[in-house]
Order: C-alpha cells, then structure tokens, then sequence
C-alpha cells in the first residue's frame, strides 16, 4: 500500500508542477539557478583547499561540518515536519484508508526527505565528492562518505520528527502553529552559534592561529564518530568500521524511537489539531465605558491588537536580533575589540549607528508592507467602513513606524549606556532613524496594498514575489539617497587628509571630497542643510506614497489568497 502512496503522489506532484502558475515556475527555475551557482562556487573553494592544505587540516574539521549538516537538518526540517504531519489536507483522506498509521508515518517520513533534508544531503555529497577527488582520497572514501551523509540526514530527520511529535503532546493546541514559526526564525540564530562555537571555545587562547588548530570535540559525540570514519577511509584504512557501525546503530535508534511515538503522538495529534481551539470561558459582564476617539488612533490600535496577539508577527524582529546579538558574542571575546570600542565612543555611535539604519530599514518595509495582508479573510471590513482611504492609511502609517521605532529607541538608549556615547550622540542617532523610517513605512504600506498575498500556510509569507523583489530595490534606494545628507554629517573632516595622499579621486570619491571640504569650512550650515534634505525627502516619500495607499484603498484593494492544498 505504501509502494501505491508513492506512486500516487508522485505522479500528482507532477501534475501540480505543469498545472502550477507561471510565477510560481519562473520562481523555481531561479531559485534552482541560484542554489546551482552557490554549489559550484563552493566547490571551487572546497577543491581548492583540499589541494593545498594538509590532511591535518580536515581532520580537525570534520565534526563541525557534519555539525553544521546536522544543525542544518533539524531546524530546517522541524517546520517542514510539523506541516506534512499536521498541517495537509491529505490526511482526512489517508487516516480513513485501510493503512496503517506507522505506513503513512513512514511515507510522511519520505516525503519529508524531499524537502529540505534531501537537499542538504545532496549538497554535502556533492561537496564530498569535490573534496576526495581534489585530495585524491582512497577510492573507499567516496561510498563510506555518502553513506556518513546520509546516516546524519535521517538522524536529523528523526530529531526533527522527535520534537514535533513530543511537543504536540505537551503544548497547547492552539499555540502550535505559532510555536513552530517561532522556531524556524531561530534556526539561523542556532546556526550562527554553531559557526560561533569555534570562536568561544578558543576564547583567551591567542596561541590557536590557524583553523586546523580547532578545539577537539568529545570522543562520545556523533560527530566525533563521522570525523573518524571520513579520516580513516580518505587513506583507506580500515579504522572507519568501528565508528561507521556506531553511527549506523544509532541511526537505527532515532529512527526506531520517534517511530514509537506514531499512534499518540502523530494520529492523536493531527485530531487534537483538527479540534478547534481550546473552549472561550465565559467572563461575567462588566460595564465598560468606551471613549471615542480620532478614526486614524482606532484603526492604529485595532491594528496593533492584532499584532500583539499573534507570536508570529514577531518572528519579523528576530533577524535583527540576530545581527545585533551574535555580532556582540564575537566582540566581547575580543579583548583587543572591547578595548578599542570602549575606548573610542564616538567610533562604536557611528558604527551603531550605520548598523541600524541598514537593518531598520528592510524591518520597517517588512513590517509595513504586510498590513493590508494582515487583515486576511476580514480585508471586506475595510471596505464599508465610512472612512476614507487617507484616514485608513494613516491609522495602519502611524503604528507600522512606531513599533519598530520604539524597539530603535530602546536599543539606542542601551547601547548608549553601555558604550558612554554622548546624550546628543543617542538623540541625533534616534532622530536620524526614526525621520528616515517615515518614508520607508510609506513605501511599504502602499506596496502591500497593490500585492497583497495571504497564505495559511506561510503567515509570514504576505506579498506577491514580484512586489518583494521591487520593495527590496526600492527599500535599498531610498536608503541611498535619503542617508546620503546624513552621512555627510556623520563623516569626519579628517577624512580628507586620507584622500590627499595621493592624486585627487575623481567621480562620486570626487564629490565626497568637496563636500567634506566645504565642511570644514561651514560645517553648522552643512549640518542644516543636511538636516532639512533628510526632512524633507523622507516626508516627501512618506506623503506621496500615503496618498497612493489611499487612493488604492479608495479603489478596493484585493488580497490574493493562496489556497491551502498540499
């Protein structure tokens, strides 16, 4: 029966592709382009390596790539999991066939391996093979390292399946969904720990130069175990049978024990899911007393209510989080970087200060630009409310800028009292970001209302892809030119004396040299002048792209609605 399943589904998967929208198509054949040029460049550099440095070299590194696969596996997959177990419509089919629970377990399993898990196993081959053939490796390496690959691939599988299974059982039904988003935002975060362990591990041990010189990991971790094998089998010796059995013997366990966890954990958690959310209590009445106010304050908390209710909407600050967070870990293992930051305030504002004008930047438009989605399957609400497109722009304008300016305000007083920078260093760095964040909502907001995209799948997933591609282009050029005033600002005269070393720059070099040289001549009236261009671009963008907005929810905007199907 499960050969029949297979069979089936592949040849709808077939029938999806050539039935599937041209974008959608298009999107593939690119991302294909994208991830084939990603592999070839990396084997380059894998081949290159493995001609020129030493066995030694690899053999210390080893555990932290299978590492990283592994990593790579589990937090991709447990997302990917979670759908294909709990999140298709298939299954109100599947659960009333004559089959077995464990056999659709166990075709879910295989159709999870094509996804995310597939791909990484067959990239780490491909690299594999790179490596043993520029290292000229024994013959016997090529099929043990495959077979290493994919050992860790199910082991990765079967952690991920663990985790999804386990936590069904223990959270609440209806913070479910929102947990798993939650987690496949943090998979990068735990990736870049992985990268980072090297570092931390080798804190106040200056004398470790080179990579080969990684710390050793435990003898009694998997890892550990592939390096073994990988190492033995590259001279052909026979000393990989011994670790090659214990990883093989483990893989067997994982997969053995998350499949014991199927009829509880899979089939009574897919009914659990398909309960409904958890009985509203009853609450007794209460006089409420309700103050009207300004049409545009109610439409911005109605909109900030549904924000605040949904964890998934949060998943957007993580990505900032994790370049601002993980940046600092490598910073503070540094003596030499503590020092000199702590040392020199006015270098660590300015250096801030760039890093939260790039970042706030695409979170702003990203936040912003899935308003109008936001508002799903109530979108028909907007359009007999009896208000104009201007004061509905306004409401969801005014809130979209001021949460992500609020979490800046924070981060710029924190920063400022931990590095000492100046009380007019952190107001002007606030005041900069938050004047240019105005144009940036504006851009967001009107792209979201000409392609919105709603899909129940991918919450996070609100604009069509060809409206993304065009908010990023115009996110980065308005940063540009909006920036560009305060940059000048930003960029001390001493400057100058690094260009006049050698013959004047010409072009755009040129034109920063002549306007840090009238600086310095008359660098209040710069600072004035940059101050009212910064203004004045920013609400310029910011009223033309609200007026579009209105106008566009004057019209009627529609959300095009992804239809859950699998």
């Amino acid at each position: 029966m499960t050969k029949n399943l297979i069979r089936l589904y592949w040849k709808m998967g077939k029938n999806q592709f050539r039935t599937a929208p041209d974008s959608t198509k298009i999107a593939i054949v690119f991302s294909s382009i994208a991830a084939i040029i990603f592999t070839v460049i990396l084997s380059f550099a894998v081949g290159a390596m493995a001609m020129t440095l030493p066995s030694e070299f690899f053999s210390s590194i080893y555990a932290y790539a299978f590492s990283a696969l592994l990593t790579f596996n589990i937090l991709f997959g447990v997302p990917q999991v979670f759908k294909n177990l709990y999140g298709t419509n298939d299954l109100t089919l599947l659960f009333t066939l004559p089959i077995k629970t464990r056999s659709i377990y166990w075709f879910k399993f295989l159709q999870s391996f094509i996804g995310f898990p597939g791909f990484f196993c067959l990239f780490s081959i491909i690299l594999l093979t790179v490596f043993g053939i520029a290292s000229r490796a024994s013959i016997l390496f090529f099929p043990i390292a495959y077979l290493t690959a994919f050992l860790f691939t199910l082991i990765g599988m079967s952690i991920a399946y663990l985790l999804n299974l386990l936590l069904i059982q223990i959270i609440p039904v209806h913070r479910a969904k929102e947990l798993m988003t939650a987690m496949s935002a943090l998979a990068g975060i735990i990736v870049y720990v992985l990268t980072q362990l090297p570092n931390l591990l080798m804190k106040n041990q200056p004398s470790r130069a080179r990579v080969a010189d990684f710390p050793p990991m435990p003898k009694w971790i998997p890892m550990e175990w592939a390096a073994q094998v990988l190492s033995s089998a590259s001279v052909g010796s026979i000393g990989f049978i011994l670790p090659l059995l214990m990883t093989i013997i483990l893989t067997l366990f994982m997969l053995s024990f998350s499949s014991s966890l199927v009829e509880k954990g899979f089939r009574t958690g897919w009914i659990k899911m398909n309960e409904g959310n958890r009985p509203k209590k009853k609450r007794k009445g209460t006089k409420v007393r309700v103050k009207l106010t300004s049409p545009v304050i109610a439409i911005g908390v109605k909109e900030w209510r549904a924000i605040q209710r949904d964890i998934r909407e949060w998943v957007a600050f993580i990505p900032f989080v994790f370049f601002m967070f993980f940046p600092v870990i490598s910073i503070m293992n540094d003596e030499e970087s503590i020092r000199l930051i702590m040392n020199n305030p006015d270098v660590s504002w300015m250096v801030a200060q760039a890093i939260f004008l790039f970042i706030f930047t695409f979170l702003t438009s990203g936040f912003a630009s899935s308003s109008i989605a936001r508002e799903a399957y109530s979108i028909h609400l907007l359009h007999v409310l009896p208000l104009s497109g201007w004061k509905i722009a306004l409401g969801k304008f005014w809130i979209n800028w001021l949460i992500p300016a609020v979490f800046l305000f924070v981060l710029e007083i924190a920063g400022g009292i931990i590095l000492k920078w100046h009380p007019f260093n952190i107001l002007f760095g606030m005041a900069v970001v938050a004047i240019i964040s105005l144009g940036i909502t504006g851009i967001g907001l009107w792209l979201g209302s000409i392609g919105a995209k709603y899909n129940p799948n991918n919450p996070q997933n609100r604009l069509e892809t060809g409206v993304s591609f065009l908010l990023m282009f115009l996110s980065f050029g308005y940063l540009l030119i909006a920036a560009l005033p305060s940059i000048i600002v930003l960029i001390p005269t001493d400057t100058i004396a690094i260009f006049n070393e050698g013959e004047r720059p010409m072009g755009l070099f040129g034109l920063l040299v002549s306007l840090l040289e009238w600086k310095a001549a008359n660098q209040i009236l710069l600072m004035i002048i940059s101050a009212v261009m910064t203004i004045a671009i920013s609400l310029g963008v910011a009223l033309f792209t609200l007026k579009l907005s209105a106008r566009k929810i004057d019209k009627g905007i529609t959300i095009n609605f992804v239809a859950n199907k699998k």
